[in-house]
Parts: structure tokens; C-alpha cells; sequence
């Protein structure tokens, strides 16, 4: 091949986690010299092109997922017809980009209709095993099949986590069985230590979330703000909203969004974190050995068995939205010491990039 390898790397407009954990993968390819298009939708497609200005950026049809706050499933099987008419339209739409771009390779985070047979393909997935609530536990198998359908269409499924014991993940992607296109990568995160030092008694609230509940957690973590004796500041997680430098008082200061290096910067001034059990979160909470309040989204399997899964660990306390005691749990939280075993190696992906690379510029 006589020039860059040329990407199509697509992300899932499914909260931010897709994005935020797509921009070292993305960086990565670009540091080894591949031309890159991105493409993605919503609040995600807007920060994804707030992290790669310089990038051209596609417009892929919306998921636009909606949670009421119970239960989730049956929320995601109402919308079930629209999912897949989303992974049918973005299939047909990939195969016309393709021809118009002549991309080598695509890669998607999360968006299941990203495949081609005329060309490698690869997903970027940790929710290998989904886990399913009550009695929907009987069907986990036959929901697990047609998710693992979906997966086997790409060429490689990197999976961003340790294939260690000592893993974030959890039974989520760690199983029996897994072919040898399942490769783990190790966890992605887009923020770096800085030398900045932490601040005592300082929180950083981070809210995440597809709408309405990301505003239903803003809300309630804003109500008890006042009850307690922290500086805070709040990430609201909107990178459509113009930054004001809005201020509610001199212990409290919200910030519609933060790129990685200044996310990065005021994850190492504070002295603890709040935010949901999303899986992009908690590996950027890993990298860098932050302590951090865990409130998952009520009724999002996954992320109440990453808070199960790791509330046994000295960083973090789990509390369930409907009992939310932002003052209690800061205060258990501050007497727990960090620490850095689940952080590992950071590096990890690079060498599935480079081989990638490789293999692309061989053709």
C-alpha cells in the first residue's frame, strides 16, 4: 500500500463511554500514520468531534435509547424495533460508504451493523455475556446467542480489559469458550496523571447518561450538594451546551463538558470522585487510582453488576439511586486508601494497533 491506511471508526450514541473510550484507539491509529473519518451521532457525535476537530465526521442514524428509570429491559424491548431498523439502516448506509471512500478497515464501538464482507472489521465490545434481571434470567442464553450472532460477524471483537483474574469487567466478558478473534486489549482510557495536586475535600461529580436520566441525576445529586461540607465541581456531561463557567456559589461550580486533558487535570485535583458505574468511567477511575462513589443507572443491568462486582474493592462505594446519601458516602469514602491493583498496564492496545497497521500497509 502506497498510502495511509484510511478508517472508518464509528461509536454508539449510547451515553458518552463509546466516545471517550474510542479516543485512544483513534489517537493510537493516527499516531502510526492512518488517515481517519469518524463517524457516530447525538451528544456522543458532538463529542466526538469536539476531542478530533481536525477529523472529517459522518452523521450515522441515531439508537437515541430512552430509560424511564425502571425497568430496563422492558424499556430496551419496547425500542427494540427501532434498534434494529437503526442496525439494518447504518449496514446499508456502511456498504455505499465503503465505495465512496474506499476505506481498509472499520472499526466500531458499539454499533452493531458496522460489518462488511469487503472489509476487516472490527468491534470494540466488553459486554461479551449480558446479564439479565429477575426472572428475564431464563432467557439470558437465547438474548447471549443473538448478541454473540451479532459480534461473530467481525473480524476481531477487542475486548478492553485484562484477561486477568484481576479484571474490571467481570463475568460480563470473561467466559469460557471465547474463539480466538476475541481479543482482550486491555482497558482504554483517554485521561493521563498530571502533576496537579489533589485538593482536600474536593469532589468531582461526574453525570453521564442517555436522557431522562442523566438530568434525573443531576438533579438529585445538585439537591444535596448543599448538605455537604465539599467543594465541588459537576461535569454535566453535555458537550452541546455552550461552556458559561456557571457558578452556583464559591463550593460549587458546573461545567457543561471537559475534553480528556482537562478532565485528566480535575480528576487529579480531586480528592474524590462521584459518578455512575458505567464501564468507560470506571476504567478511567482505574487508570489513574481515583476513589469514587458508584451510583448506577436504576434498572441498567450492567452497570448495577459492575458496582457488584467491584464494591468489594477498597476505591469504591456503591449506593442505589432511590437511596441516595451523597453526605454518607463521601464520608465512608474518605476514610478508604487507594489503590492502583486494578490499574495494570495502560499500553496494552497499542500492539493490537501496530499489528493492525502491519497487516494494512502489506496489502
Amino acid at each position: 500500500m502506497d498510502k495511509a491506511p484510511k478508517i472508518l471508526h464509528a461509536v454508539l450514541d449510547w451515553g458518552l463511554g463509546h466516545v471517550t473510550r474510542s479516543v485512544p484507539i483513534i489517537q493510537g491509529f493516527l499516531d502510526e500514520g492512518a488517515e481517519i473519518v469518524i463517524a457516530g451521532a447525538g451528544r456522543a457525535g458532538d463529542l466526538l468531534q469536539k476531542e478530533f476537530p481536525q477529523l472529517s465526521y459522518i452523521a450515522l442514524p441515531a439508537y437515541a435509547p430512552t430509560y424511564s428509570g425502571g425497568d430496563m429491559v422492558l424499556d430496551m424491548a419496547k425500542q427494540a424495533f427501532h434498534f434494529l431498523k437503526v442496525i439494518d439502516e447504518e449496514h446499508k448506509l456502511l456498504q455505499s460508504l465503503i465505495d465512496e471512500h474506499q476505506f481498509d478497515i472499520v472499526i466500531s464501538d458499539g454499533r452493531f451493523g458496522m460489518h462488511t464482507k469487503k472489509r476487516p472489521c472490527i468491534m470494540i465490545a466488553h459486554q461479551i455475556a449480558l446479564q439479565m434481571p429477575g426472572i428475564m434470567k431464563l432467557a439470558e442464553p437465547l438474548v447471549n446467542l443473538k448478541n454473540r450472532s451479532y459480534l461473530n460477524k467481525y473480524t476481531e471483537v477487542w475486548i478492553p480489559d485484562h484477561s486477568t483474574p484481576q479484571n474490571l469487567s467481570g463475568k460480563l466478558s470473561h467466559i469460557k469458550g471465547l474463539p480466538n478473534s476475541y481479543k482482550f486489549i486491555g482497558p482504554l482510557s483517554r485521561l493521563r496523571n498530571v502533576d496537579d495536586k489533589t485538593i482536600p475535600n474536593s469532589v468531582l461529580v461526574l453525570i453521564s447518561g442517555p436522557e431522562p436520566q442523566r438530568s434525573t441525576f443531576q438533579k438529585l445529586i445538585e439537591a444535596q450538594l448543599p448538605l455537604s461540607p465539599y467543594q465541588f465541581v459537576i461535569v454535566e456531561g453535555r458537550p452541546e451546551k455552550a461552556i458559561t463557567g456557571n457558578a452556583h456559589d464559591n463550593t460549587i461550580r458546573s461545567i457543561p463538558y471537559l475534553t480528556g486533558t482537562e478532565l485528566s487535570t480535575e480528576i487529579a485535583k480531586a480528592d474524590m470522585i462521584v459518578c455512575r458505574s458505567g464501564y468507560s468511567s470506571i476504567m478511567d477511575l482505574a487508570a489513574l487510582g481515583k476513589k469514587a462513589l458508584l451510583i448506577p443507572t436504576p434498572g441498567q443491568t450492567e452497570q448495577e453488576y459492575l458496582a457488584k462486582h467491584l464494591s468489594k474493592h477498597s476505591n469504591f462505594v456503591v449506593q442505589q439511586q432511590n437511596k441516595l446519601d451523597l453526605k454518607a458516602g463521601l464520608a465512608q469514602l474518605a476514610k478508604k486508601e487507594p489503590d492502583n491493583s486494578l490499574s495494570g498496564s495502560r499500553d496494552h492496545y497499542h500492539g493490537f494497533i501496530h499489528l493492525w497497521m502491519e497487516r494494512l500497509t502489506s496489502f
